[in-house]
């Protein structure tokens, strides 16, 4: 049986390369400093890990992405997403807006906004136009400099050469960016190319040129609009706080680890971590003593970035009025209108809120009052345990709630957890986990503490 080639790389990659490779993976193309920690080699890979943009986790893309996702997701709680980028259309322009310098596409299922500037032809309603998904939002953001994804290449319409940052060989990258031109086309090489012989990966790029043609004639000789093409699959998987503390012990018998590496890390103090690490460090109190000088302080203004199973961010923002060790409380106007959620009682003028922010805890609580001080209700968030940062707190919303009014408490939103659990984002042991939990507090109890495993 061929062994899965995993290259990683981000704040994740020791501990995962720990983890993956005494799963039976072999894990290629290291760092110097990861060569010191972990046994591996050079050569061809298969699938690719890296971190996200916010580092609360890791994206994977290449070979059997699905296979890995699914280790992490039942290994450590991690919430999974699946995208696809690039899905190919036709589409028919329904009309032109020359003020914004947009156009816009029916693709079919839907309209999309074309910027006039990417479009060259007659630009009246239904005419037939070769468009991409740029951006998928509610309203997607087309392009018509279409890509073509492979294993190890991207073909780019009216691109040119290039190789991937992640391949630092300089040999490497000249022979890649010399192997194959095609007219009108650039090649974007993939980092999954380092190392492959230039038979296979030339192969790989005529593959993608058939393909380019047979888009082409699809579009040639089809009318009606809707997707002709899938683009590249790629998996995102979030990690909670309680995650990255399993990380840090498996990170611990490869490497000297603070408790809290990955957290403090993914929280954007990088090079504070490194310093205590390399100077071995016994304790993390004088780092978090040197991090909390910088905050929360009561009248900061501070942030909670509440991120959802979807991939979505929510922010709440409000003001600080207390801080300690157990908890953070802050402060906001409520300026929206509605409903409050689960509790039945209209949001009106001058209510506020009160948010109690407990480090580390598997839930926060919203109360509101009225503009004389009288409590409406709590809202008790359940979520991953809340990773506190002098700017922000962060976490990842578990969707079930608890809500009390009158001293009287209910469980809301299990649907939207069960559906969760249905599209595969979340293991069946977390969402019995999240249940267990959930139910601990609504009887009134504080059964939140971090799990021992």
């Amino acid at each position: 049986m061929i062994k899965l080639r995993i290259k990683i790389r981000g704040i994740y990659a020791t501990a995962l390369s720990k983890f993956l490779k005494d799963k039976g993976y072999e894990i290629v193309n290291l760092s110097d400093e990861m060569k010191k920690r972990i046994n591996g080699d050079n050569g061809n890979i298969d699938t690719v890990i890296s971190d996200k943009e916010d580092k609360n986790g890791v994206i994977i893309s290449g070979e059997h992405s699905n296979e890995i996702s699914e280790l992490l997701k039942n290994n450590f709680d991690g919430i999974t997403n699946k995208y696809s980028i690039g899905d190919i259309y036709i589409g028919k322009i329904t009309g032109v807006n020359q003020r914004d310098g947009t156009i816009s596409i029916d693709i079919g299922s839907r309209n999309g906004i074309l910027n006039l500037s990417d479009y060259f032809g007659f630009t009246k309603n239904g005419e037939k136009v070769l468009v991409q998904i740029k951006h998928n939002s509610k309203i997607p953001i087309l392009t018509t400099k279409l890509r073509i994804f492979g294993d190890n290449a991207v073909i780019i319409k009216g691109g040119y050469n290039n190789v991937s940052k992640y391949i630092s060989n300089g040999e490497e990258r000249e022979r890649l960016i010399n192997l194959k031109r095609i007219e009108g086309w650039g090649i974007l090489w993939k980092s999954t190319a380092e190392g492959k012989g230039s038979e296979e990966l030339i192969k790989e790029i005529n593959k993608l040129i058939e393909k380019k043609e047979k888009i082409k004639k699809i579009f040639e000789t089809k009318d009606e609009s809707g997707k002709i093409f899938s683009g590249m699959e790629y998996y995102v998987v979030d990690f909670g706080g309680e995650a990255k503390l399993k990380l840090d012990e498996i990170r611990n018998k490869v490497t000297r680890t603070i408790e809290g590496h990955h957290i403090l890390k993914s929280g954007g103090f990088s090079l504070l971590v490194d310093f205590a690490e390399k100077i071995n460090l016994d304790t993390t109190k004088a780092l978090k003593e040197v991090i909390r000088e910088i905050g929360p302080r009561v009248g900061m203004f501070y942030e909670i970035i509440q991120k959802k199973m979807n991939g979505r961010d929510i922010y709440v923002k409000g003001t600080i009025t207390k801080v300690n060790e157990e908890e953070i409380t802050m402060k906001r106007n409520i300026r929206y209108s509605g409903q409050y959620d689960g509790l039945d009682m209209p949001i009106e003028k001058g209510d506020y809120a009160i948010t109690h922010i407990y480090p580390m805890k598997w839930y926060i609580i919203h109360e509101y009052f009225s503009k004389d001080g009288k409590l409406k209700g709590k809202y008790i968030n359940i979520n991953t345990p809340t990773e506190v940062f002098p700017k922000f707190t962060r976490y990842i919303d578990l969707e079930v709630d608890i809500v009390e009014k009158d001293d009287k408490r209910k469980m809301i939103d299990i649907d939207k957890l069960d559906e969760v659990k249905k599209d595969g984002k979340i293991s069946s042991e977390f969402y019995n986990f999240i249940m267990q939990k959930s139910n601990s507090i609504l009887m009134g109890g504080d059964n939140f503490d971090r799990r021992k495993s």
